[in-house]
């Protein structure tokens, strides 16, 4: 009899008397500023609940505890340095069974400072993968439509060396043996009539001398003249091939530091 009179009593209680809500209120803003924050009854009458007065420190973080019966409440915060106000704002219907996460931050105003910060750690990690993407394309390029494969600058360098160094001088000396193969029986009667001991005119300087006025044998000296060119542009490549391959061996030796240092190693 006792128990039931006790257990009845108990549920009168919590339906005669108001329900006590706890409700933690986080406050993320400015540091070193003084935040004022104001509890009043949601709804357009001013009913006043509760208030709190704190420095927002070193890490602009406060916290305060609403504990009464209303489920829904406005909670105004006040950011202000050396009496002036630097922002004042005002979250209405909030509900007081909940942990609150407010931001007041200039510019930067939230109800949930906490989905702020889901969604952008879900924009860095899309980010970032979107990186790896591009680096893993970079590295690996695709099949294009026509059938051919990007190909990266140490590809190209690796292509190149294949080439005998020697294939540059075979293909100039034999241009200046053939062009002068050809002056030879073109002007051999002449050639053969220089006796022991008479000075051999170049081509060149038969030209200079004006002994070379056949139209035919001036290209062929112009020609020659470019063939040597060609030559010494040739070896000018190949010495900057062996620059551009030691600037890739290099380059790839930093990547690899630049990935050792990302995995931790």
């Amino acid at each position: 009899m006792g128990r039931g009179l006790i257990f009845f009593g108990f549920v009168f209680l919590m339906l005669v008397l108001p329900m006590t809500l706890a409700a933690e209120i986080n406050v993320r803003t400015v540091s070193g500023h003084r935040a004022s924050i104001t509890l009043l009854g949601a709804g357009e009458t001013y009913e006043f609940l509760d208030s709190f007065h704190l420095d927002t420190g070193d890490n602009g973080m406060v916290k305060v505890e609403y504990t009464g019966g209303k489920e829904a409440i406005d909670v105004l915060v006040k950011i202000s340095k050396d009496g002036e106000t630097i922002v004042n704002e005002r979250f209405e219907e909030m509900n007081a069974a909940e942990p609150m996460y407010l931001q007041v931050i200039p510019g930067k105003i939230s109800k949930d400072y906490l989905k702020l910060d889901e969604e952008k750690a879900r924009a860095e990690e899309e980010r970032l993968a979107k990186l790896e993407a591009e680096k893993a394309e970079v590295a690996n390029p695709e099949v294009t439509d026509d059938g051919n494969k990007g190909v990266t600058g140490s590809a190209i360098s690796d292509y190149e060396l294949k080439i005998p160094k020697s294939l540059y001088y075979i293909v100039g000396g034999l241009l200046v043996v053939g062009l002068l193969a050809f002056l030879g029986l073109k002007y051999g009667d002449n050639l053969r009539g220089l006796g022991p001991g008479k000075p051999v005119v170049s081509v060149a300087s038969a030209s200079n001398t004006g002994s070379a006025k056949d139209p035919a044998e001036e290209r062929l000296i112009a020609q020659l003249k470019e063939a040597q060119k060609e030559i010494a542009r040739l070896k000018r490549e190949e010495e900057n091939i062996t620059k551009i391959v030691e600037m890739e061996k290099k380059l790839e030796a930093d990547k690899e530091e630049l990935r050792k240092l990302r995995s931790g190693q």
